[in-house]
């Protein structure tokens, strides 16, 4: 550590603009030197910006032309200028929870990084779940050899056979006034059982807040008897420094294989929660 040394600052690479503080500074007691770098809000890419320090009047010491990188005296720095927590990814793998003998918890991660990839550490993330549709039907065996349902010769899994496809009742008249306010509005209660079909049949925490990588994790809860039934929207959305990012996907409620997998055992769900109709306008 040498105090007192003049050290000179410049920029060498900055598509973006950007401004140091000061150009010259002097070594304190523990050697150190500062400059500070003030950013427009144009975006670079990876590494875009290079910073360089050296001591003052190195010539002097080492010889002329001798390039920063094959000096002692001389360093540089990169860095990025990026806007703040801009993507926003949703992901998940093939497993599952089963939460007990009635409930299922299907996990998903979300990512927030800016726009060069880095982690956006402690950010809050809204997260929603709305059922897009839901189906009637019942579960079938698979027939077996013989080509015949019903007979000694099925096989497992039970698979879900949809007779109907119903769009969520509270998105079936358009509107910022009607659409998924959960009141009944005028044209919605196309089967006439008095509620709003298939309604919130799953949940999940409405805030999550990334870690040091930049994930978090959220958890998608829902009884056993709406697995296979359910065609969900899970989006997350974030919001830092004024700039915003959100995903989306949409999957249909997963069964555990478990739960399907012996004939002689009728599953959770056997019939749809709402209905085997081949019309969505009864209500069975």
């Amino acid at each position: 550590m040498v105090k007192n040394i003049p050290i000179r600052f410049a920029i060498i690479q900055d598509n973006s603009n950007g401004a140091i503080s000061n150009s010259r500074d002097t070594t304190d007691n523990l050697g150190r030197a500062s400059t500070i770098y003030t950013s427009t809000d144009v975006t670079t890419a990876k590494d875009g910006v290079i910073i360089q320090a050296e001591v003052e009047n190195r010539s002097t010491y080492e010889g002329a032309g001798i390039p920063c990188t094959s000096s002692d005296l001389c360093t540089t720095v990169a860095i990025t200028v990026a806007q703040a927590d801009l993507f926003v990814r949703l992901g998940t793998g093939h497993l599952m929870e089963e939460v007990d003998i009635t409930r299922y918890r299907k996990p998903y991660n979300v990512l927030v990084t800016d726009s060069a990839g880095n982690a956006s550490a402690n950010v809050e993330v809204k997260v929603t779940l709305i059922p897009s549709y839901y189906y009637k039907g019942k579960r079938h065996l698979d027939p077996g050899d013989d080509g015949i349902e019903g007979t000694s010769d099925d096989k497992a899994p039970w698979t879900a056979r949809p007779d109907a496809t119903c769009q969520n009742e509270d998105t079936l008249i358009p509107g910022p006034d009607t659409e998924l306010n959960g009141i009944i509005d005028t044209g919605e209660d196309i089967n006439n059982n008095g509620q709003l079909e298939p309604g919130n049949v799953a949940s999940v925490y409405g805030t999550v807040v990334t870690d040091e990588t930049g994930f978090a994790t959220i958890y998608v809860n829902y009884a056993k008897e709406y697995a296979s039934w359910t065609l969900v929207r899970l989006k997350a959305s974030a919001q830092v420094a004024g700039s915003e990012g959100a995903d989306e996907v949409e999957f249909v409620l997963p069964v555990l294989l478990a739960d399907v997998n012996s004939k002689d055992v009728e599953p959770p769900g056997y019939v749809s929660p709402f209905g085997s109709a081949s019309v969505c306008t009864v209500p069975n």
